[in-house]
């Protein structure tokens, strides 16, 4: 920037009208000049804050396992975009990712509580007689997940219904579980809150579960208290004191009404109507 100049000087200002005195020159006898920049340039440097996350907490996720699904799938789609994996474009998470979501909360949960069963079956070995997954007939799937065995293979249903996931009981995830099928069923009773939940899950005591988040649920605590009964008032006094026949007595009368005769076609005469 420059100095500003009036208008008497800027109307003799040669540098401004003809510009300087190299540009009348041919190209080549222009002025040179150098630009010599650092050959090292300081990088910038930016820390990096790493947060550890305890698996299975999934406390911090959400208090709704649909809510738990969606973060840890944003997550995931994040984490893949860091590392510039092929991510979906569209911004709304796809079904495949919450599916897999809901696989990794599985897996979490089930690799604290069932790792030793979990690399036993892997060895193809079966449970012994007097474990307490026993009579559950576990299995593996291809996704390393314990599922309940049983004999539907062959039915027409969904893989998750034949043989649904094995959650442990008293977990954040049975608990998330339970409360998501309470929801859908519409505060639903213990039966059909149970039955909703094994259509993908198998939780250990399930019953016991689903009675304890009934008897937490406030809306369900709300219609199940009793209703209040009201106190009757006292009776009036002309009901409870004794009387003689009699002793009381009114009248009241009606008519004029017409009253057929005896004889005569369709002979009438005037009638009265008292009522004592």
């Amino acid at each position: 920037a420059s100095r500003g100049i009036t208008t008497a000087q800027l109307i003799n200002h040669q540098l401004w009208w003809q510009g300087p005195s190299w540009l009348k020159l041919p190209e080549e006898q222009w002025p040179t000049s150098t630009f010599q920049s650092a050959q090292e340039a300081a990088k910038e440097e930016k820390p990096h804050q790493a947060f550890p996350i305890a698996a299975g907490n999934f406390n911090d996720l959400s208090s709704l396992l649909s809510k738990a699904v969606q973060v840890l799938a944003t997550i995931k789609r994040a984490i893949k975009r860091f590392r510039n994996q092929p991510i979906p474009q569209s911004p709304i998470l796809t079904i495949r990712e919450l599916q897999e979501a809901r696989i990794n909360l599985v897996k979490v949960i089930q690799q604290q509580e069932f790792a030793q069963e979990i690399q036993h079956l892997g060895a193809d070995n079966q449970l012994p007689h007097n474990h307490h997954l026993s009579k559950l007939l576990p299995v593996l799937d291809n996704q390393v997940i314990l599922r309940l065995g049983g004999r539907l293979a062959n039915a027409r249903l969904r893989a998750d219904e034949i043989h649904p996931a094995i959650i442990p009981k008293d977990s954040r995830l049975a608990e998330l579980i339970v409360k998501e099928a309470h929801l859908e069923t519409f505060h639903g009773g213990t039966q059909l809150t149970l039955a909703y939940s094994r259509l993908r899950y198998w939780i250990i005591q399930g019953r016991r579960s689903v009675k304890a988040i009934i008897f937490h649920c406030v809306p369900c605590t709300r219609y199940r208290g009793e209703v209040a009964q009201e106190i009757m008032g006292q009776l009036p006094a002309e009901r409870v004191t004794p009387s003689r026949p009699f002793e009381h007595t009114g009248v009241n009368n009606a008519g004029r009404l017409p009253i057929l005769k005896w004889r005569g076609q369709n002979a009438t005469q005037p009638g009265y109507i008292a009522v004592f």
